[in-house]
C-alpha cells in the first residue's frame, strides 16, 4: 500500500468503518463513500480490501512494538507497569484500529496473516521476557507462561468497554490492573478480613509478586 497522507486517511476511514460495521459488513462501496474516493482511485491507493485490512492491523501492532521498548535496567515490576500503561493508552487512543485488530484479524490470509501473527507473538514475548526476568531476580513468583496470555486478555478486551467519557483515563486503568497483578486483591494488612468473593485462590496464580514477609 502506498505510504502517503492520503493512504493514512484511507486507513483511518477504514478502521472507523470496520469498527462500526465489521470487515464483512462494509464493502468497497461503503469505503468509497467513507473516503470520498471513486473506486478506481481507492484501488490505486490500497490494492485490495484485504491489503487495506492488513495495513490497518499492521500499523496498530507495529506502533505498539515501537512504543513498548522496556529498559532492562529497571525493576521487572516497573517494566510490567510501563508495558501495561503503553498498551492501555494506545488502545484508548486508537480504539477503532484495535477493534479491527482483535475482531477482524481472522479475515487475513496467507503471508499477510503470517506477518501479523508473527508481530503479535513478538509483542507477547516482550511481556514473557519481563516476567521471566522478574522470576530470575526474585521479584516474581514462578508462574506458567500462559499467565501472560491472561494478563494481555485483561488489557486487550478493553476495546469493548473503554469510553472517552469514562471516570478513569487509560493510564489510571492500567495502573489499577497492575496493582491487582502485582500485589493481589487483598492488602497484606487485611488478610483476616472477609472479602466479597469466595477466597478459593487469589486471581492469576496468587498474583505475580511474592508476598512480602510480615513486618512487626
Amino acid at each position: 500500500m502506498r505510504n502517503s497522507s492520503r493512504s493514512t486517511d484511507i486507513v483511518r476511514a477504514a478502521a472507523s468503518l470496520w469498527a462500526r460495521d465489521g470487515y464483512k459488513g462494509a464493502g468497497m462501496e461503503a469505503l468509497t463513500r467513507s473516503t470520498g474516493l471513486q473506486r478506481g482511485a481507492l484501488y490505486h491507493h490500497i490494492g485490495s480490501k484485504e491489503e487495506l485490512l492488513h495495513e490497518v492491523v499492521h500499523r496498530a501492532i507495529q506502533r505498539l512494538l515501537e512504543l513498548s521498548m522496556v529498559d532492562n535496567d529497571r525493576p521487572a515490576r516497573e517494566q510490567l507497569k510501563e508495558l501495561s500503561r503503553t498498551l492501555m493508552v494506545d488502545i484508548a487512543a486508537h480504539q477503532d484500529e484495535w477493534t479491527v485488530f482483535f475482531r477482524e484479524i481472522g479475515y487475513l490470509t496467507g503471508q499477510r496473516r503470517a506477518d501479523i501473527f508473527a508481530l503479535r507473538e513478538q509483542y507477547e514475548q516482550r511481556w514473557v521476557d519481563v516476567v521471566q526476568r522478574g522470576v530470575a531476580s526474585g521479584e516474581f513468583r514462578p508462574v506458567h507462561p500462559l499467565v501472560v496470555k491472561g494478563i494481555l486478555g485483561m488489557h486487550n478486551y478493553s476495546y469493548l468497554w473503554l469510553r472517552p467519557t469514562g471516570g478513569m483515563d487509560a493510564a489510571a486503568i492500567a495502573d489499577l490492573f497492575s496493582t491487582v497483578l502485582l500485589d493481589g486483591l487483598v492488602p497484606d494488612n487485611q488478610h483476616t478480613q472477609p472479602v466479597a468473593t469466595p477466597a478459593r485462590e487469589t486471581p492469576l496464580c496468587q498474583a505475580l509478586v511474592r508476598q512480602a514477609p510480615d513486618r512487626e
